[in-house]
């Protein structure tokens, strides 16, 4: 058997029936962390790791053939354990049985569990739960015997152990850990993570309940003691979440807010006056944005609008008041937020553009506050970024130079200010990107040098800060792309993977953190670029395998947000197309062309830029596939049908695309249908392209 090191610790066996409980399972196992007192200690398995990672999870149907495929037996044979979600869907699924057999003949009986979704083992009424070879031994020739195996079994069922504690009693099945040992080490844990949601939050919580039991003692004191709970309530929504803000945890931030509302709901929310109700909706801010970053869109949604009803009722109230003007763009803000996220684009223009015109309003009541002219660079900004994720880049890089002149002046008053300097920083990113698409890269990697200095001043001030790691992160990426479209092709790299270092090293601390996990994604997927255009196939096949499993991962956890799919998963899967042409020759690219087009069409819109690459680059990889195969009508046809889809100013990286696809298609093209003049880039996609010719 490998050694664990080579390998995986598990190998999930599933119906896709249960495709969700195996995605429970599996995001449960990879991001537990086996309490440090337990870490390297000595079982019969071997040395405890730290982690459980990695697990394998086949994500795709299995194909129509008699057998496994090559890939998953790899995976069976490099695996410690297999991990059975048993249900009547798994006992009859051929492929469950197999696995399960093709893993007892390598590694045994002994290193088998299950976990019981639905169904009961050993029931002869249709809801068997295990498939044969799971409760039979194998027979000394490979097949499934007579004798009853007795597979290790966890109970997920109504009734039964529980998503917790099946979880832990699989943790020590995996490890060779006793139970208690894992259980009480857990309870020393949560009541750990419990107490560090700041003792201060502890003080604030007694402190609160101690008010509200001391209120019966007169209608005076019990003023008093409300109002000295708000300001508690206060400092808990504004100087301790901006202490805790860059220590980047999330359950710390939840923890915050979902106090504050449990306080308001117990009181008349018809009774409370205008701050308390400012406030509860602050508390639905934080809460809404906790939800957003753990992936779950819907539910952020839903708080931001309650928070938006309220805010709006009170700026009815008082339509002058600059404070509820304020509170009410945030909510306006983060309703347009999340269309935006899911690529609902007109409406997110529509809640943006509010946005602006509230920012513009406070600056109008007063032009000096500095507060009022962070809310217009920050309206600037945003408006900037939708424009530029709509195509129309003009107009995004109005809006950013308008952003960055408000944002260097409120930076330049105030250096000490942790929030303005972030502020500047994004202010250069977003001008850089206009600057990249205007294809004028070298004015755009000097803005995100500018940004990156930025963050290394933040971080001498705070090297923990979560927020100026992750953006040094992104500022490293966009160098990177820069030195791509110029054709540094090396120095695009190193800077990739410097980049990939530190966004790795920051969501292992929070994996939760969804952002984070796509920046993971995205940043591997830039490196995979580099390494294609270099012609480095085997190293960019095996980071694209990682930048797959995370991309399918992301999606799982919340198919609503399209930018995990389109931004991210379809990214990785174009440059799977070219490496299967460059690994495994034409039926394979052929294959992966077929399965993408397949997968992606109802996501194929022109008119979104952030789309285009991936479709323009997995069409050119056809048609260069059908002119190699003799087909040059057809290529012909759907080069001209690709290029008149396409706006008369596509994006660098595409334009570079489409110029080399002409330049090989010359020859079965009319002499009146040259390209126009266009501007070039240091990209050549000639070595990605030349691999679907098999050459």
């Amino acid at each position: 058997m490998p050694a664990h090191g080579s390998g995986y610790r598990a190998f999930i066996s599933y119906s896709h029936a249960d495709a969700a409980v195996a995605r429970w399972l599996h995001r449960a196992l990879e991001t537990y962390r086996i309490p440090s007192r337990l870490v390297g200690r000595t079982t019969g398995l071997g040395e405890v790791p730290a982690r459980l990672t990695p697990i394998f999870r086949d994500r795709d149907e299995l194909s129509a053939s008699g057998d496994l495929t090559g890939s998953l037996r790899q995976a069976l044979e490099a695996s410690m354990f297999l991990l059975v979600v048993a249900s009547p869907a798994a006992a009859r699924s051929r492929w469950v049985d197999e696995e399960v057999r093709h893993f007892k003949q390598l590694h045994g009986e002994g290193r088998v569990l299950a976990l019981i979704a639905s169904g009961h083992p050993g029931a002869d009424d249709g809801s068997e739960c295990y498939p044969p070879s799971l409760r039979l031994r194998l027979a000394a020739d490979g097949s499934v015997g007579n004798e009853p195996a007795e597979p290790l079994a966890v109970d997920l069922r109504p009734g039964g152990d529980g998503k917790r504690m099946a979880k832990l009693k699989l943790v020590a099945g995996l490890t060779g850990l006793p139970l208690d040992a894992l259980v009480q080490r857990e309870a020393a844990r949560r009541h750990r993570r419990i107490t560090a949601v700041a003792t201060v939050a502890v003080v604030l919580a007694m402190s609160m309940s101690v008010l509200a039991l001391m209120a019966v003692r007169g209608q005076a004191e019990a003023e008093r003691q409300r109002a000295e709970a708000d300001g508690l309530v206060e400092f808990m929504l504004t100087d301790l979440r901006s202490r805790l803000e860059p220590v980047g945890r999330l359950e710390i931030f939840d923890a915050v807010g979902q106090r504050a509302l449990t306080y308001y709901g117990r009181q008349d929310i018809d009774a409370l006056d205008a701050d308390a109700l400012g406030r509860r909706s602050r508390a639905l801010h934080l809460v809404g944005e906790v939800r957003e970053l753990r992936g779950n869109s819907e539910e952020a949604l839903e708080a931001f609008v309650q928070a938006e009803r309220t805010t709006a009722e009170l700026l009815a109230r008082s339509p002058d008041d600059a404070q509820r003007i304020f509170d009410h763009a945030q909510s306006v803000y983060w309703v347009a937020y999340i269309p935006w996220q899911r690529n609902e684009l007109e409406q997110a223009e529509r809640g943006f553009r509010e946005y602006d015109r509230l920012a513009a309003q406070l600056v109008a009541l007063d032009p000096h506050r500095p507060e009022w002219l962070n809310e217009r660079a920050s309206s600037q900004t945003n408006l900037g970024a939708l424009m530029q994720r709509m195509g129309r880049h003009p107009e995004a890089a109005d809006h950013f130079q308008q952003a960055l002149v408000l944002s260097r002046e409120l930076a330049a008053a105030a250096p000490g200010d942790r929030e303005l300097q972030w502020a500047l920083a994004q202010a250069h990113a977003w001008l850089g990107d206009a600057l990249l698409q205007s294809w004028l890269f070298g004015d755009a990697a000097l803005q995100r040098q500018q940004e990156l200095h930025v963050y290394e001043t933040m971080l001498v001030a705070d090297p923990r800060d979560a927020k100026a790691r992750e953006g040094k992160s992104v500022a490293l990426a966009m160098i990177a792309e820069s030195q791509l479209m110029e054709g540094r092709l090396q120095q695009a790299h190193d800077s990739a993977r410097a980049s990939h270092e530190t966004i790795v090293a920051l969501a292992g601390e929070d994996p939760e953190n969804q952002l984070w996990r796509e920046m993971v994604a995205s940043i591997t997927n830039k490196r995979v670029e580099a390494l294609m255009l270099d012609g480095r196939w085997q190293e960019a096949g095996e980071l694209n395998r990682q930048a797959l499993a995370l991309a399918a991962a992301l999606v799982d956890t919340d198919p609503s947000v399209a930018s995990w799919r389109t931004d991210v998963l379809m990214g990785a899967r174009w440059m799977e197309v070219a490496i299967a042409f460059a690994q495994q020759g034409p039926a394979a690219g052929r294959a992966g062309i077929t399965r993408f087009q397949r997968d992606f069409a109802a996501d194929r819109d022109p008119g979104d830029a952030g789309l285009r690459m991936p479709w323009v680059a997995v069409l050119a990889m056809d048609v260069v596939d059908q002119a190699q195969a003799g087909q040059v009508e057809a290529a012909r046809g759907q080069l001209l049908a690709l290029q008149a889809q396409l706006p008369s100013a596509p994006q660098p990286r595409t334009q570079a695309v489409l110029l080399h696809l002409r330049g090989a298609m010359a020859p079965h093209l009319p002499a009146d249908d040259a390209p126009a003049p266009a501007m070039r880039t240091g990209y050549d996609p000639g070595v990605i392209l030349q691999a679907a010719k098999g050459t």
